[in-house]
């Protein structure tokens, strides 16, 4: 986790069996249990700004502008960006310039994710870059332009701060709206809240549990519970 190169999770399955189908919206909220290696105390201040987690940008941290060259219409310049992201890419470029053997075209997609592998194929068959983002499935270009949108709220959260300083912030913000279909706008809360959190002292280490409504992030939860107090 970014931000917390200390921390190390133990993530574990329990309980685990078939249910209904769950669709986007049906779930409450998540509850999580982790380890905390050589910790011997926790803030158990259980109210965090609700930023949107880094995982929202991206491995790369660069979905954001991805979405929005997407917005801007700008389909060269964000399928380039998508490539260089990919591992994939310098042996890319090689076979577009006679480099390498078309043979190679499998070895150079064996490491991609299907996103990669589905655009390095359309450039070798010379698809234009609007195609590809609109080939790209649904949920994938919606990654981009949440995120773009999820950055804006960041900057926004940003900004009510240094106006305030964390006093008398507002309730929540508006998600900004986009001409885009995908992007409809709305509100989101300034601050969430770790809800039933506890901690316990094992050994060296620090056990902590806490239930999270689903808008909310578990990496930016704690860090404010690893937020070291002030005296």
């Amino acid at each position: 986790m970014t931000n917390l190169p200390y921390l190390k999770s133990i993530i574990q399955f329990f309980d685990i069996h078939r249910s209904d189908i769950k669709r986007l919206g049906d779930l409450k909220g998540n509850r999580f249990t982790i380890k905390f290696e050589n910790t011997s105390k926790i803030n158990t201040n259980s109210k965090f700004l609700n930023y949107f987690g880094l995982q929202r940008f991206g491995k790369c941290k660069n979905n954001h502008f991805i979405g929005e060259m997407i917005l801007n219409k700008k389909y060269e310049e964000a399928v380039e960006m998508i490539m260089r992201n990919s591992k994939g890419y310098e042996s890319f470029i090689k076979l577009k310039q006679n480099c390498l053997p078309v043979d190679n075209f499998k070895d150079l997609t064996s490491f991609c994710d299907s996103t990669e592998k589905y655009i390095f194929m359309m450039k070798m068959k010379n698809k234009s870059d609007k195609n590809i983002i609109f080939g790209l499935k649904r949920e994938i270009r919606m990654i981009y332009l949440h995120a773009y949108q999820s950055y804006f709220f960041n900057e926004s959260i940003n900004e009510e701060i240094n106006k305030n300083e964390r006093k008398n912030l507002p309730e929540t913000l508006p998600l900004k709206k986009f001409n885009d279909k995908m992007l409809k706008g709305g509100e989101r809360k300034v601050i969430s809240e770790c809800f039933d959190l506890k901690g316990k002292k094992s050994g060296n280490d620090f056990i902590v549990s806490f239930n999270l409504c689903t808008s909310s992030y578990a990496t930016i939860a704690l860090r404010e519970i690893l937020a070291k107090k002030s005296d």
